[in-house]
């Protein structure tokens, strides 16, 4: 599916793992080069803000003569990735700083969803426009990160301990979860799975099978759409139009080819210009002019000046060169 948006939970005991998500620790090794990334959307007070609640749930369990365990996990990062494909043309249509602003509402929205099914604590978002790959091409790891405490300031206690995630009871909840995300989430064009979907992954020696089988079409691909002109370009981008990857790739190529010929026929206008230039500045000074470059002039001046003396002047020269009695 290229329009997905799922949600991944993972628990850690400190805050220290907002400092990522915020960008206040030093820049990660995967992000992209400068040029590659789209502007992300922090909340600077992410840490700040998950601290306090925590020194408030603090205070509340001494009051009930209980505490955090030394084994507890209060903070919970929910991971939202969004598919590259849906979020890139999200981007183009509304621009990068409108399209984050109305991906924060919808997880703030979210949060609160999350807080009333499970009751967890939601307290920030920060969207990550900046990671990804090079490997076999640049590919961007589009996502955000939605922290919660774990704990039900209604009910005075933490929850997440009592979601055991591979139970029947549990299942439902986070699979109504994605559901309630894609619903969000589906006015700016990303779906959820297929719900109890009975897909199996693929096993190592399967997946790396795939892989070898879309490489190699890749590669046959780009042999074949090397010299093609843009009609043939055209022509390959409705034969794989079902087929996502590849007609990206064809119109790449066909955008790199379009841009060529532009530069090509720039440089042969820019050439006619130059002879024309160069040939009227020896006629206009009295120097001797070859056949051709009379007959380039003659071509331009018919265009831009069919009744001046100056192509009447430069014909007649033309032509006593070719007969030489006249």
């Amino acid at each position: 599916m290229s329009n997905y948006i799922m949600a991944n939970m993972k628990k850690y005991n400190s805050a220290s793992e907002i400092e990522h998500n915020q960008r206040s620790q030093n820049e990660p090794k995967h992000l992209l080069n400068q040029n590659d990334r789209y502007e992300n959307l922090l909340d600077k007070e992410s840490k700040n803000k998950f601290n306090k609640l925590k020194s408030a749930a603090s205070k509340i369990m001494k009051k009930r003569k209980s505490g955090w365990r030394k084994k507890s996990l209060p903070n919970i990062d929910m991971v939202i990735a969004f598919s590259e494909e849906q979020h890139l043309k999200n981007i183009e249509e509304f621009g990068i700083k409108k399209y984050n602003e109305m991906l924060k509402m919808k997880m703030e929205q979210y949060g609160k969803v999350v807080e009333d099914k499970i009751g967890i604590k939601f307290v920030s978002v920060n969207i990550h426009n900046d990671e990804g790959s090079y490997e076999k091409g640049l590919h961007y790891n589009f996502h955000a990160h939605m922290n919660f405490l774990d704990f039900d300031f209604k009910n005075e206690k933490m929850v997440m301990r009592n979601i055991r995630p591979h139970t029947k009871k549990s299942k439902i909840i986070f699979s109504e979860l994605q559901t309630e995300l894609a619903n969000i989430f589906s006015d700016l064009g990303f779906e959820r799975g297929k719900e109890n979907s009975t897909a199996k992954h693929l096993s190592p020696e399967q997946y790396k099978e795939a892989q070898d089988k879309i490489e190699n079409e890749i590669e046959e691909v780009e042999i074949e759409i090397e010299n093609m002109t843009l009609e043939e370009l055209t022509d390959m981008k409705i034969k794989y139009k079902d087929n996502k990857l590849l007609k990206r790739i064809i119109d790449y190529a066909f955008r790199i080819k379009k841009l060529e010929n532009q530069e090509n026929e720039f440089d042969k206008k820019k050439k006619t210009y130059d002879n024309f230039i160069s040939t009227y500045e020896k006629i206009k000074n009295g120097e001797e002019t070859t056949k051709e470059e009379n007959q380039d002039i003659i071509k331009i001046l018919k265009v831009v000046a069919p009744t001046s003396k100056a192509l009447k002047s430069v014909s007649q020269k033309n032509s006593s060169k070719v007969n030489p009695s006249s």
